[in-house]
């Protein structure tokens, strides 16, 4: 029995299953009758060729080893991205980038006689650091004169967010979470005054189509009719997507936190960084893995790091200036996928019956993790207690290497003098005797100050 994936239950065209390690999506005839047409056309070797689109084939679902009684003779096939993430854990950047794609993707199938249907951020999923359309069944061929119906919604994924980003340095994370990857146009026009419709793209965006929300709710034939009434050439749609491209791309960044100044204000020399760069180094070739989950990376130092080992990185930090930083200074890099996310209160499951969209802890795995100058934060900052903390730590990966902040270090201190120490467990003895009865420790080496990296496996 095929079990397909929850998420792709609302498209009619086609459901998304998993397959010895590929993906496929089932085709309904029309869907089918379009792909191949598109193809025909040379629209998606464009697509592909332009890094947009995710190669995809279109396969007989018996040469596969599937049943074609139950997921039709023909499906499409593409392969399975390593990091699954979404919007609600990129970055500005990353969400920026995400909405070029959607645009220059929409720009080619313009021009080819195709449109897309619609433009939710689940169609662009992340490869490492380059974004890809995946949602094949979101191209279909475009009604001559029609409006573009992906505009709305392109808005609600992508603009809205961005401008509430950049204008009012609002996080819009917890409201595309609390959306399903959208903020309605009410929600962002609450956000903005009178005085904020003079920026770029508020005015027309935002307002007027919060006023034709409120003129045409619950009259969807008056909505029939007047979009049946207008005649919308081709060369309206294409200024429509350069007016949206030329906003998008002059839209300036958010402001950054204090973590992106962290490397700069570290309580050891570069004696003692240096000394632990090497430490890791030496572990990552012990470890050789495959993949690395670097948990509270910062800007990304230990990422890259890995990286240079030739191993695949999630590279995972609650700070979105910080994972920013680690994606624009990545370019094209395949390998490394940045995603924002506080540990302590992970990316839930969310959608229909909680299963539409998985749970972060759902989707990070990886052969190693590295857990460097976090788990003094995760104790005191987040309350966790190191017993939860250990578990998270040695549950998602076989191998690692986790650094150990005492007490006696500046930034601890720090951090105590701010609430009442009611951290009994935080001690290394404790915290050795906790890791010990959970794996393996394979290496102990000390830091300058009271700093340890810890070795583990519990293979």
């Amino acid at each position: 029995m095929t079990e397909f994936d929850p998420a792709s239950f609302r498209d009619p065209s086609g459901r998304l299953f998993r397959h010895a390690g590929a993906l496929y999506r089932t085709c309904s005839p029309e869907a089918l009758a379009s792909f191949v047409r598109a193809r025909e056309s040379g629209l998606m070797a464009e697509l592909e060729t332009a890094g947009i689109l995710v190669p995809t084939t279109l396969v007989e679902s018996a040469a596969e080893g599937l049943s074609p009684a139950e997921v039709g003779q023909q499906l499409l096939k593409q392969r399975e991205l390593a990091m699954v993430s979404y919007s609600y854990e990129w970055s500005f950047s990353m969400l920026r980038d995400a909405a070029r794609l959607t645009l220059g993707a929409l720009e080619i199938c313009l021009a080819k006689g195709y449109v897309l249907k619609d433009a939710t951020s689940f169609n662009v999923l992340f490869e490492g650091t380059m974004p890809r359309l995946v949602d094949i069944h979101s191209i279909e061929p475009r009604v001559e004169g029609s409006l573009w119906a992906g505009y709305a919604q392109f808005c609600r994924a992508f603009l809205f967010p961005l401008l509430l980003a950049s204008y009012k340095s609002l996080d819009p994370r917890p409201l595309l979470l609390g959306g399903l990857g959208e903020i309605p146009v009410n929600e962002a026009a609450r956000s903005f005054g009178w005085r904020d419709r003079f920026r770029p793209g508020v005015l027309v965006n935002v307002a007027v189509q919060q006023k034709l929300e409120r003129r045409f709710a619950g009259r969807a034939e008056d909505v029939g009719k007047a979009a049946a009434s207008i005649k919308y050439p081709i060369s309206a749609l294409h200024a429509q997507v350069g007016k949206l491209r030329k906003l998008i791309d002059g839209l300036p960044l958010p402001q950054g936190d204090a973590w992106t100044s962290y490397t700069a204000t570290r309580t050891y020399d570069d004696e003692g960084t240096r000394a632990k760069e090497a430490c890791v180094a030496r572990s990552l070739e012990e470890m050789a893995p495959g993949r690395v989950l670097d948990l509270g990376t910062n800007t990304g130092q230990f990422a890259r790091l890995a990286r240079r080992s030739g191993a695949r990185v999630v590279a995972v930090d609650l700070s979105p200036a910080c994972i920013d930083a680690v994606y624009c200074e990545s370019p094209g890099d395949v390998g490394l996928s940045p995603v924002v996310a506080d540990l302590t209160k992970p990316t839930p499951a969310i959608g229909w019956r909680n299963i539409e969209r998985r749970a972060l802890l759902d989707r990070l795995r990886g052969d190693s993790v590295l857990a460097l100058a976090l788990v003094h934060h995760l104790r005191i900052t987040g309350g966790i207690p190191l017993a939860e903390v250990l578990d998270l730590l040695t549950g998602l990966a076989p191998t690692g290497v986790i650094e150990w902040v005492g007490r006696e270090d500046p930034m601890v201190k720090r951090m105590l003098a701010l609430r009442p120490d009611v951290y009994e467990d935080f001690t290394r003895e404790t915290f050795e005797a906790l890791l010990q009865a959970r794996a393996r420790v394979t290496r102990r080496e000390a830091l300058p100050g009271s700093r340890m990296l810890y070795g583990f496996d519990r293979r």
